[in-house]
């Protein structure tokens, strides 16, 4: 059972969204900075896609983070079985 159980709170996934949504924020904030420099607020497909992928990978890490399994890590069990603090 201690095997099948997670070594960490966040898995490859949510790192992955982390990553992805760090790499993408940058272009986003620019695309959103370039549309709002044009004299009437405009965006293009380019920036608007810059946009989205950005706002995706948010949404991925906030559903991974909050939406996901609430499962044990081997740790906590570990501390929860034998009432050590340093399990």
């Amino acid at each position: 059972m201690l095997a099948t159980l997670p070594r960490k709170k966040w898995d490859e996934f949510t790192y992955a969204a982390l990553t992805g949504f760090i790499a993408a924020l940058p272009s986003a904030i620019e695309a959103v900075y370039n549309a709002a420099q044009r004299s009437e607020f405009s965006v293009h497909a380019f920036e608007l896609v810059q946009v989205l992928i950005a706002a995706g990978f948010f949404v991925w890490f906030m559903v991974k983070v909050y939406g996901g399994s609430s499962e044990q890590t081997a740790a906590e069990l570990l501390k929860e079985l034998c009432g050590k603090e340093d399990a």
